[in-house]
């Protein structure tokens, strides 16, 4: 279980429940009321990553876990995660001015060049797998234009199935001369 209290004062609960061979269920509740339920069938989703031949949060090959993290990564992304979940609303207006800092912040904790894929695709999930109902499906494109803008600084494709975030396929750094 995780929770945490909005900066509007909002408190936000997901619940993970592993029912066996009939996958995991995840429960949003806000304020205690139950907002969204979704089971996601985890054989399936790992049948059909291997049949089209890509691993669930594939990274050039590296399932991103907390065990393939050092403790600088883990620690970045823990504020990242904590930055993301205090920001009561995200719309275009709050987003302009919130992925920039947040981009800033992470530099400010030691983050690299050779971090922001991992932050990138962390902060993707998190739009993608955790605003559930909270944000509609074009609120949350228009989030990943804003990550790619103004935190990422540079393109990638995402692919979603059953509302779970399957791959992030960046595109080349830009090149500096």
């Amino acid at each position: 279980m995780v929770s945490f209290r909005r900066a509007d004062g909002v408190t936000i609960r997901c619940e993970l429940r592993y029912h066996d061979e009939f996958g995991v269920e995840a429960r949003f509740f806000r304020n205690g009321e139950l907002v969204i339920s979704r089971r996601f069938d985890t054989r399936a989703l790992v049948q059909w990553a291997r049949k089209s031949g890509r691993i669930l949060r594939e990274r050039r090959g590296v399932m991103i876990t907390r065990k393939n993290l050092n403790d600088r990564q883990r620690r970045l992304l823990g504020l990242l995660t904590t930055s993301f979940e205090r920001q009561p609303t995200l719309n275009k207006t709050t987003g302009v001015v919130f992925y920039p800092q947040l981009r800033a912040d992470v530099v400010a904790a030691g983050a690299t060049d050779g971090d922001f894929e991992c932050l990138t695709e962390h902060l993707i999930g998190l739009i993608v797998e955790h605003t559930g109902s909270l944000l509609t499906s074009d609120a949350k494109k228009a989030q990943l234009d804003l990550i790619s803008r103004h935190f990422a600084f540079r393109d990638f494709g995402v692919r979603v199935a059953a509302s779970v975030l399957v791959a992030v396929d960046f595109a080349d750094p830009p090149t500096t001369h």
